[in-house]
């Protein structure tokens, strides 16, 4: 019980610090924003945390990334990953608001891309 209870703060330190405190965990264990995540030059492999809706931007460029799994499903705003290693879209969101910015990265395929969004920068 102490462990679970630690990784918790753990979990809620992070995202408090990422989003400001405008966050909620749904049932299924998914991270919900209401505004913008910064993820920027943290050197994540990883996500830490999965995401779920995020109704601003979600930046998470500079980082070393392999891959998106973890990203939010949703983001309102701009989705930005480049500058990482990632190899795939698949895994990264199914609706992009604004720009989708993933230059200067490994990828092989577009498959993955959001069907709804125009254009990949």
């Amino acid at each position: 019980m102490i462990k679970y209870g630690l990784i918790i703060l753990i979990i809620d330190e992070i995202v408090n610090c990422l989003t400001n405190n405008n966050y909620s965990i749904n049932e299924d264990g998914l991270v919900d924003v209401d505004g913008d995540v910064c993820i920027v030059r943290n050197n994540w492999g990883k996500f830490l945390i999965p995401f779920g809706h995020v109704t601003g931007d979600f930046r998470c460029s500079e980082n070393q990334l392999t891959s998106l799994d973890g990203s939010p499903h949703k983001v309102g705003g701009d989705f930005h990953c480049y500058h990482n290693n990632i190899y795939s879209l698949i895994g990264g969101p199914t609706s992009v608001g604004g720009e989708y910015k993933a230059f200067d990265n490994n990828i092989r395929s577009f498959k993955g891309f959001p069907e709804n969004h125009r254009s990949l920068m």
